[in-house]
Parts: C-alpha cells; sequence; structure tokens
C-alpha cells in the first residue's frame, strides 16, 4: 500500500472514530449570562484579564454526558478500578500523606485525584463527588502560609496533576452554578509561591 493510501486509510479510520464517539455524546446545557465585559461566548469563559485571546474555549467538565458505548466505559471505569481504589494502600486515608497519613507523598495520589475529580463529574455521580471531594478539602487544608501546599518535601511536579484535578472541579462547579472559589485563592498563593521559589529552583528533567 502507497504512501498516499495508508494516509487515507489513517484519516479515515480517525474521523470513523470521531464519528462513533460523537454519536455517544450528548451536550449538557450550562448556565448562561455573564458579568459585564466578561469574554467568551454566552455559556463558557475564555481568557480573562490580561491573559491572549484564545481562538477555542474548553468545555467544563461535565459539560458533554457521554451515552451508549462510552456512557458503558465510564461506568465499568467506575463500578472497577476507580471506584475500588480506596481499598488498596496510597489512596486512603490511612496510607496517603495526600489525605492525611504518613504514607505515599508524590505522584500516586495526585493522578488518582485527577481521574477521579474528572470521572465523578462526567458522570455527574454522587458517591464519587463524595469521594473526590474528601481529596479536595485535604489539598486545599494542607496549603501553608507562604502558599505551598500537599507533603513531602518541596517538589514542582507532583503538584501539577493536583492542579490539573482542582481546575477541573472548579470548573464542573462553577458550571453547575455553584463555583468553589476556595480554589482561586489557593492557586492564586500557590502561583506566587512558584514566583517566588522558582528561580532558585528551576524545573528540571
Amino acid at each position: 500500500m502507497g504512501k498516499g493510501k495508508t494516509f487515507q486509510r489513517a484519516v479515515s479510520i480517525v474521523l470513523a472514530a470521531a464519528m462513533t464517539l460523537g454519536s455517544s455524546l450528548q451536550a449538557v446545557a450550562a448556565p448562561s449570562g455573564s458579568a459585564e465585559g466578561r469574554r467568551g461566548n454566552s455559556n463558557y469563559l475564555s481568557n480573562q484579564g490580561e491573559l491572549m485571546d484564545t481562538p477555542l474555549v474548553q468545555l467544563p467538565v461535565g459539560a458533554v454526558r457521554a451515552r451508549g458505548w462510552l456512557e458503558n466505559q465510564l461506568l465499568l471505569q467506575k463500578d472497577n478500578l476507580t471506584g475500588n481504589m480506596k481499598g488498596y494502600n496510597d489512596y486512603n486515608e490511612a496510607t496517603s500523606a495526600w489525605l492525611g497519613s504518613s504514607g505515599e507523598s508524590w505522584e500516586r495520589g495526585p493522578y488518582y485525584m485527577r481521574g477521579l475529580v474528572a470521572l465523578a463529574y462526567v458522570l455527574d455521580d454522587a458517591e464519587l463527588k463524595e469521594e473526590a471531594q474528601a481529596w479536595v478539602e485535604a489539598v486545599l487544608k494542607s496549603q501553608r502560609d507562604n502558599g505551598y501546599f500537599g507533603p513531602g518535601a518541596n517538589d514542582w511536579w507532583s503538584r501539577m496533576p493536583v492542579l490539573m484535578a482542582l481546575r477541573d472541579y472548579y470548573e464542573a462547579t462553577e458550571a453547575a452554578g455553584e463555583p468553589d472559589e476556595r480554589v482561586i485563592s489557593f492557586m492564586e498563593n500557590y502561583f506566587r509561591y512558584q514566583e517566588k521559589e522558582l528561580p532558585g529552583r528551576p524545573l528540571s528533567n
């Protein structure tokens, strides 16, 4: 098969997959209306203030709901791996320093938190939301006066998945009309800490 035909076949497969995925999704209405001068469309925020305009606006977690095959895959995730991780070491209050114990304090908890928050709000599942909220509360509570948060020694990487999870959590709560504004001040404090500390401890590897 020539390169041209190989490319055409690859494009066809991608398009078919996109069409299949599209048929498994259902849009969920978001609150309309906006503050005066806000940038973005009637439902979703774009970059604000001094941030550059973006051509595309990311939908918040939960703005699109899965149906059919994709919904079933997410439910399988809930009923199996994600929904049962709290039974294993490093993912519960007794064994994760992220939840207040003296256990795992690097990236395992943050990666799990990121997936848990997203799945909870994509499925709009009360049980998963309650579990995700425990992680959110523990992280918010862990912030020091200087803006740093979480357990263990100073480390940039493990905080990054946590920030992604908090971003998703905030956007989901905002789309539901009940934004948790604690996340905004938490991030501002941490980013000011980073601004101060990064020159002496730059990112590496």
